[in-house]
């Protein structure tokens, strides 16, 4: 196109390019431009304010404008009657782009529900290379709601299908986004499993090749704070916690994040200064209200830990994420009381609801009260094969860990791997062969090979042995 090219057609393409190279605030002024000359350009069509508004909709989604969001989505809407059928069915990711940044927008501005319903029909697209980009960041998207919902394990399950869709299609890693490698990153800091969460957050760094949208930019600031809180760099945990947006609204979830991060630095030395940090929209916010139920009880005041509990709903609404920690906050108020008896049922409860999500996090934050609790039964046979919380000086080997397992007769073969990645995951037999795309019975015999190989008649037995060899 020459430079000198002018017009409403022109002012798209220029807006669409400005996009694409991350220039923003070039974008928004060939935007400006955009809705002037098709309101003096009568002859334009349709085709042309379908367009525009589609670039209005990405735009107010990368300035974190939610309500500029839903005026030209519903313009968008709109037109779509008014273009010609044979045309849209040529674009069939115009939509689902429309509906991913929609979806984006609404995200950002904390409205979960709005943003799961069309962020859910951008990933029921036709599958087609033409709505892989589209499809594969809507779940990332749907992937991080679950997380701030927390329901860690379909988190993960989301953001596998959303790396898988990019892998299927050839997505290019400049399309692909970010958010799933960093729902993937905090699941694995919860689950206590660091390394795996660094490389993960590496990897998206790496990734990086100019401006994000705010969601994604949230996202990966409390990803690497949570990262450095668990491994004790709680100053540098408080300096990463910051996400650097500009956006026009304010993000609820962001500012939470940022908050409990910091709130979690402040409770072991100044528990007032935490609660005083976490007390503004506790109504609302559940995991504030828990994280400031605990400052409460390192403070020594138990009543007012329980209130701020008994407050919440009830049920808690959320996942394992959300209610591991607060029953462990009520089981740490009654064993202050003397009552061992309900600390040990609170704690068998939160193992209960955390087994399932390898949920390990909660338990190793919670301090040294909780180690007598866990080692009696029932919780001692739930926490076996997946938490351990003992003390562990610096470089110090457990007399387990000295003794090297006994290797392999024969190895593990690459298709076996990817079963035992599934298997730590805690998927059945029929996730597993949905996953893999291969049938339920393939996926049985490649379960009795593996058993045969480790020597085990059991999949806690398999995982662990595994684990052992480092093939996990």
């Amino acid at each position: 196109m020459p430079p000198d090219a002018d017009g409403p057609f022109a002012s798209i393409v220029l807006v669409a390019r400005a996009l694409a190279d991350h220039d923003l605030e070039h974008g928004v002024t060939h935007l400006r431009h955009a809705a002037h000359t098709l309101g003096e350009d009568t002859a334009a069509g349709a085709p042309a304010r379908l367009s525009r508004a589609l670039l209005d909709v990405l735009v107010a989604r990368l300035t974190g404008f939610p309500g500029r969001a839903e005026q030209a989505a519903s313009l968008a809407r709109d037109l779509r009657d008014a273009v010609p059928a044979e045309r849209l069915g040529r674009h069939p990711e115009l939509f689902a782009l429309l509906l991913t940044h929609l979806g984006s927008a609404r995200l950002w501005a904390g409205h979960f529900d709005a943003a799961r319903a069309a962020l859910t029909e951008a990933a029921g697209s036709p599958r087609s290379a033409a709505t892989a980009v589209p499809r594969q960041e809507s779940l990332g998207h749907l992937a991080l709601i679950d997380y701030l919902d927390g329901w860690i394990g379909r988190a993960e399950r989301k953001a596998h299908a959303a790396l898988r869709e990019a892998d299927r299609y050839g997505v290019p890693a400049q399309a692909r986004s970010g958010i799933s490698r960093l729902v993937l990153a905090v699941v694995a800091v919860d689950r206590d499993e660091l390394d795996a969460a660094q490389a993960l957050i590496d990897e998206t760094r790496a990734a990086r090749d100019g401006a994000e949208d705010p969601v994604t930019a949230a996202a990966l600031a409390p990803a690497g704070s949570r990262l450095l809180l668990a491994r004790g760099s709680t100053q540098e945990a408080v300096a990463a916690a910051e996400p650097r947006v500009t956006a026009v609204v304010a993000s609820p979830w962001a500012e939470d994040q940022t908050v409990l991060v910091t709130a979690a630095r402040l409770a072991d030395g100044d528990p007032e200064a935490a609660v005083k940090l976490l007390e503004p929209a506790l109504d609302h916010r559940p995991a504030r209200a828990v994280a400031a139920a605990g400052a409460r009880l390192a403070s020594g005041d138990a009543k007012e830990a329980h209130e701020l509990l008994d407050g919440l709903p009830a049920p808690l609404p959320g996942g394992p994420a959300l209610t591991v920690p607060a029953t462990l906050v009520r089981a740490e108020a009654a064993d202050r009381a003397g009552d061992t008896a309900t600390a040990r049922r609170l704690v068998a409860r939160a193992l209960s609801h955390a087994h399932r999500e390898r949920l390990r996090r909660p338990f190793l934050d919670a301090g040294p009260w909780i180690r007598p609790l866990l080692d009696g039964a029932p919780a001692e046979e739930m926490a076996l094969d997946w938490l351990d919380t003992s003390p562990r000086a610096p470089g110090r080997r457990t007399h387990d860990e000295e003794r090297e397992p006994a290797p392999l007769v024969e190895e593990v073969s690459p298709r076996e791997r990817d079963v035992l990645r599934r298997l730590a995951l805690l998927m059945s037999t029929e996730q597993i062969a949905a996953d893999l795309y291969v049938s339920v019975n393939t996926v049985k015999t490649h379960l009795k090979s593996i058993y045969r190989k480790l020597s085990v008649n059991r999949r806690s037995d398999a995982v662990r042995r595994a684990r052992d060899l480092r093939l996990l």
